[in-house]
């Protein structure tokens, strides 16, 4: 995919991008804050609302879809995202797409293609429209670039140890405290996985 530097994009909310999906992969941010955001517990997030995908030796949640459309889960027709505010990265940063190796102090994007026919707004940079479409990109970009740097660690020893995947996906998505400060948690987790596995 080629990098890009600006867009033109508006998001008219339409639920196009929430609809014939079957690759709404959930990091632990994601899992973190939807369920701070619904007042219930990760791992009440994993059961209920996801399932394990195999493109990685690693446990990757992916939102379930609901109906023969794969909907989104937590799409609803006539209001729209129940959990905007905290949606997920992949969802937030639509129709962008980071390009690895994603770096925090320039992270490079590629476009997908939206099939709404949504109003362009004016040329403007991909680092301005990320910054008008979602606070939790900004607030959460250290942990995110940090975890994706951890994936392939992660995956390669998950393919070495396939024996401890329940306890992998435990500490990657269930076991947080809503009360206490999220990126502590998750590479205090992330750094007892490698430690358990290693």
């Amino acid at each position: 995919m080629e990098q890009i530097s600006t867009i033109n994009f508006k998001c008219e909310r339409c639920g196009k991008c929430c609809k014939h999906r079957g690759d709404l992969a959930l990091t632990p941010m994601d899992v973190f804050q939807i369920a701070k955001h619904l007042k219930t517990s990760c791992e009440e997030i994993v059961r209920k609302y996801t399932r394990l995908s195999h493109r990685h030796n690693f446990p990757q949640l992916l939102i379930e879809g609901t109906t023969k459309q794969s909907i989104c889960i937590f799409y609803d027709r006539n209001t729209g995202c129940k959990i905007y505010p905290v949606r997920p990265a992949q969802c937030y940063l639509f129709p962008l797409v980071p390009l690895t190796p994603i770096t925090i102090s320039d992270p490079k994007f590629s476009i997908r293609q939206c099939t709404s026919k949504s109003k362009t707004v004016e040329n403007i940079s991909v680092s301005e429209w990320i910054k008008n479409s979602c606070t939790r990109y900004e607030a959460e970009k250290n942990i995110f670039s940090w975890y994706i740097e951890q994936q392939p660690i992660i995956d390669f020893l998950c393919y070495l140890h396939k024996e401890k995947m329940d306890l992998v996906k435990q500490l990657l998505y269930c076991q947080y405290d809503l009360e206490q400060e999220m990126e502590a948690q998750i590479k205090k987790n992330i750094t007892e996985i490698i430690f358990n596995l290693v």
